[in-house]
């Protein structure tokens, strides 16, 4: 049985008795767990959309907005919120610069 986190309003649209999905809200212990395995689902799903050819704007732009919740829900698990994750955006920008100017480090791999 394969479960994984999926958004409020999706039980809505299922007709269990139809489709056989069963819906159930997670435990506090095991929502970490489902978060991270979201994360990865979702920035796969962006990294996919990234590899085309043609990048499709409006999918990307869904896939990013799904990775930002998800990432919003893992910082309220502590009791971080998009303004905090904005402010510590802010001081690395001005610590160490942002990605804006798409710099690149080579590193050299040592010959065994």
């Amino acid at each position: 049985m394969a479960e994984k986190l999926v958004r409020n309003k999706i039980a809505d649209f299922s007709h269990e008795k139809k489709d056989g999905r069963v819906f159930r809200v997670a435990t506090p212990e095991e929502l970490p767990g489902l978060l991270a395995s979201k994360l990865i689902e979702e920035c796969g799903e962006v990294i996919e959309e990234l590899k085309k050819e043609v990048i499709d704007r409006a999918r990307l732009s869904e896939e990013l907005a799904d990775c930002c919740e998800v990432i919003h829900e893992i910082g309220e698990l502590i009791n971080l919120y998009p303004v905090d994750l904005r402010t510590v955006m802010f001081e690395k920008c001005m610590e160490k610069g942002s990605f804006s100017q798409h710099v690149v480090l080579t590193i050299k791999r040592e010959r065994l």
